[in-house]
């Protein structure tokens, strides 16, 4: 801390003279320039390849747009040069850029108007007509033609090995994080449960995942177990009582939420099978044919953060009143042989 206090400190006391960041310079073709590294050799040979890194960068939010070469996992920055092409489409960024050689080390300020050439800006990346971008590309090689190939066959494997790895990587990064944001709102949600609970003078059970469920009659009908097709007969509401949907008509019309044309009948669905919210499989395979039950279900076992529409909004904990229709049970091994 204190070296960049020092530091920021010989800045503020030199702005007078000069600036503390590097200085920039038009070129022939009219963006700004600074070289970092500048090498001596400056033949340019038609035809090859130059090779590097190359970094663009929003300035304004010191924010990354797009890299090449600077992770195992990103291709390097390649551009051939076309001397006769360059002069006719007469586009300053790929003329500047040819003008670099093996060993150097320069960046570019950009607008980003210039950058598209007029066209639309991409909304993904987050940039605004007048915004600056610096474009640093670092020369690392320059290729022939004929060992640029042999250089890209090599790099192939490699390549597509380090982005494997990285998008594991990525990807235990977001579980982690979902489950993370998972057991956070599975606390808030179990907390609105419980006042449910109490406030409707109910007694229910709770799963080890979260979910209540509340068996109000109980039949001899056969076990549900995943796999088997059931008939389910449901309305569905919010913690608030709003009726969101149902398949009995005479409910729906007692809530105002007849659709009109909806043949209302049992749902039918196989269990355990990924048809219906996580909270449903769960609770279906703790009922029998014939029964009635009630499950509470918390927003991780329903919609998580998305919103459903009318009565179902971001991290909402559903309540269901079903009752089991029919249940044909699925063929199983055992029974086959």
């Amino acid at each position: 801390m204190q070296m960049k206090n020092i530091f920021s400190a010989l800045c503020l006391g030199a702005i007078a003279l000069t600036s503390c960041g590097p200085k920039f310079e038009k070129n022939e073709y009219g963006l700004d320039v600074h070289y970092f590294k500048k090498a001596k050799d400056r033949e340019i040979v038609n035809g090859n390849i130059l090779l590097g890194t190359a970094v663009l960068k929003n300035i304004a939010k010191d924010s990354v747009i797009q890299e090449f070469g600077t992770k195992d996992y990103t291709p390097p920055f390649s551009m051939p040069v076309d001397t006769a092409q360059l002069k006719n489409i007469k586009d300053p960024i790929a003329q500047s850029v040819a003008q670099l050689r093996k060993g150097d080390s320069v960046e570019f300020r950009i607008v980003a108007d210039s950058l598209f050439k007029g066209q639309p800006i991409p909304p993904q990346t987050g940039l605004k007509p007048g915004d600056m971008l610096s474009f640093s590309i670092g020369i690392d090689k320059v290729l022939t033609p004929e060992e640029m190939k042999e250089y890209a066959e090599e790099l192939r494997p490699k390549l597509m090995e380090a982005q494997r790895k990285h998008y594991e990587k990525l990807q235990e990064e977001r579980m982690r994080e979902e489950e993370k944001r998972k057991a956070e709102q599975l606390a808030v949600d179990d907390q609105k449960i419980v006042e449910y609970i109490s406030s409707n003078n109910l007694k229910a059970e709770k799963t080890e995942s979260g979910l209540r469920y509340i068996i109000a009659e109980s039949k001899d009908g056969k076990k549900i177990e995943p796999g088997d097709v059931v008939h389910v007969h449901y309305a569905g509401k919010n913690m608030k009582d709003e009726l969101f949907d149902t398949s009995i008509k005479s409910i729906a019309e007692k809530n105002d939420k007849v659709q009109e044309g909806r043949d209302y009948k049992p749902l039918k669905l196989t269990v355990g099978a990924g048809q219906v919210i996580a909270g449903w499989d769960e609770g279906l395979a703790l009922l029998k044919e014939g029964d009635k039950a009630t499950f509470i279900i918390p927003s991780t076992l329903a919609y998580g953060n998305r919103n459903m529409g009318p009565g179902i909004g971001p991290n909402e904990v559903l309540v269901f009143d079903v009752e089991i229709v029919k249940v044909d049970k699925a063929k199983r091994k055992e029974e086959s042989k």
